[in-house]
């Protein structure tokens, strides 16, 4: 039960965190000048939009990963130090 609360804590956090990034990495980088630098066959709107949602989940599912690794990883921990006490 440990690991699923984790995960729900994660996914929420990482949720805000992700979008506080986001918001920070498209307060200094225009995607209107990525979109010159890589002419896609779009209108721009349609790629600013692509653009924030694209960032915006890369950087979700990287934060979820590496914090659920962590608590993955913890739990493992706790486990093998649990197997070492003794039984009172």
């Amino acid at each position: 039960m440990g690991l699923m609360k984790c995960v729900f804590g994660v996914t929420w956090t990482s949720g805000i965190v992700s979008g506080v990034i986001t918001w920070l990495l498209f307060t200094f980088v225009d995607p209107a000048g990525l979109m010159n630098l890589l002419q896609p066959a779009m209108p721009e709107e349609t790629f600013r939009i692509e653009m924030y949602a694209g960032t915006f989940l890369l950087i979700w599912a990287l934060l979820n990963a590496s914090v659920y690794l962590n608590c993955f990883f913890s739990s493992l921990r706790e486990q093998r130090e649990g197997h070492g006490q003794p039984q009172a």
